[in-house]
């Protein structure tokens, strides 16, 4: 009686299904274990064979193999597997799939990972990921979550999506790429959230977006992005990009972001495979610090036009480097104003002082001149060794405090947590005065 009315209420509701909880663990059995967890299973590849929507796989502490899922959850109901402690179990090493290598294959939907280690071969010239979310022509990979992990010393890149829209990667610790991106999110994929990540000592670009016109099954286009939060610190090793790379992306919000010793450039809009250049997106209290000999702070390229830039702190430490630049194609609906800025490179290709700018282009009218203070007097403590353990909040009673604007992309809490508007005014920069600027 009781199975026939469970089999009743499932037929009636198909939303509720029964779930369950596996376990796997180094002291378990895959050929005796019953994924209870008092019988744990030994591989997570065997817990993910068996597990289906709304199921939890809890990964208990050790060193595990790496895995392909293939078969996730659904709508409100996904497939979590999660390390518990975080951080407790490691994924080794890389397994291929479709003919490529990687510690984690995604290729289903609904799909939560979160909380684990994954450790590359910190060798060259192999092609080997950490995190990779594909879907394929017809087939788009959706409902993927990533968070809490750490990915460090992959070839390639640490994370990577593909025809995934809305894939959700926060919390994550990527680091040490030897040879390309951290994060690295690509082909038509629309609406990614890319959250409060710490990403650093990468190759190439800690963040890249690359829309990619040549892929068959996306449009080249990546729209409503959303960056916010990140701290990234010590990417473009190779000095041919940008911290936050951003390839045919548009109508997109990057807030909140604190950017230190990147080299090259920091962010970086243009078009070279996506099918649009990076028009329409705004960039709200972002924190820029590029090292001396750097290239661009911000920058608009290949007809990047109505970009809005508002409450950034835009500094190169160099003596000739600009906090930003925009070329001629870019120029048109550029809204710039309230930031902090050293220099700009405007379309001329010369490098004006911000009174110049202003003066010429009738931009950043109301923004502050980089030059006339100190980091010290910007910033409680400005650690450009060590980021993570700065405190890149605003000194109070510094030009940084109260001194930006309102917009209706502002985010509701700054890069530590804290509300938005602590004074009379919101702050310049990526946190608010008196906020911690521990990472995320």
């Amino acid at each position: 009686m009781r199975i026939t009315t469970i089999l009743f209420l499932l037929a009636l509701f198909p939303g509720i299904g029964l779930t369950a909880e596996y376990h796997v663990a180094p002291s378990g059995s895959d050929w005796r274990g019953d994924g209870s967890a008092q019988h744990p299973w030994r591989e997570v590849q065997k817990a993910v064979d068996r597990a289906g929507a709304g199921d939890t796989i809890i990964v208990h502490g050790g060193d595990y193999r790496p895995l392909v899922i293939e078969r996730g959850g659904t709508e409100g109901r996904p497939l979590v597997l999660r390390s518990e402690p975080a951080h407790a179990a490691r994924i080794l090493g890389t397994t291929g799939h479709d003919g490529r290598n990687a510690a984690i294959h995604i290729v289903a939907d609904h799909v939560v990972v979160e909380g684990f280690d994954l450790e590359g071969e910190r060798r060259r010239g192999i092609v080997e990921r950490g995190i990779r979310v594909s879907g394929f022509p017809g087939d788009l990979r959706r409902g993927v979550v990533l968070r809490n992990n750490r990915v460090r010393h992959f070839a390639s890149q640490g994370i990577t999506t593909s025809l995934s829209p809305g894939v959700v990667i926060e919390g994550n610790e990527v680091c040490c790429t030897l040879e390309s991106h951290g994060i690295y999110v690509a082909n038509s994929g629309d609406r990614p959230v890319i959250r409060g990540n710490r990403i650093h000592d990468c190759h190439k670009a800690g963040i890249q977006i690359n829309a990619d016109r040549y892929i068959e099954g996306g449009d080249g286009v990546i729209s409503g992005a959303l960056i916010e939060r990140n701290l990234l610190y010590r990417n473009v090793l190779g000095r041919d990009s940008a911290a936050i790379n951003l390839d045919g992306v548009v109508d997109s919000l990057i807030r909140d972001n604190l950017l230190v010793d990147n080299h090259f450039q920091g962010i970086a809009n243009f078009i070279e495979d996506g099918a649009r250049p990076s028009r329409g997106n705004v960039y709200l209290n972002n924190t820029l610090i590029m090292p001396a000999g750097s290239h661009h702070g911000l920058k608009f390229r290949d007809g990047s036009s109505h970009g809005v830039v508002r409450n950034n702190v835009l500094i190169d430490l160099g003596a000739e480097g600009d906090g930003l630049a925009v070329d001629g194609e870019s120029l048109p609906g550029l809204a710039s104003d309230h930031n902090l800025i050293t220099r700009v490179e405007d379309p001329s290709d010369r490098r004006l002082s911000l009174s110049e700018w202003q003066a010429r282009r009738r931009q950043d009218l109301h923004s502050l001149d980089a030059r006339r203070w100190s980091l010290r007097a910007l910033f409680v403590n400005p650690d450009l060794e060590h980021p993570e353990r700065g405190d890149f909040s605003p000194r109070p009673g510094g030009p940084l405090v109260d001194a930006g604007v309102m917009h209706p992309g502002l985010g509701r809490v700054d890069l530590a947590g804290r509300p938005r508007v602590q004074g009379r005014a919101v702050d310049i920069g990526a946190y608010e005065a008196g906020a911690s600027s521990s990472s995320p």
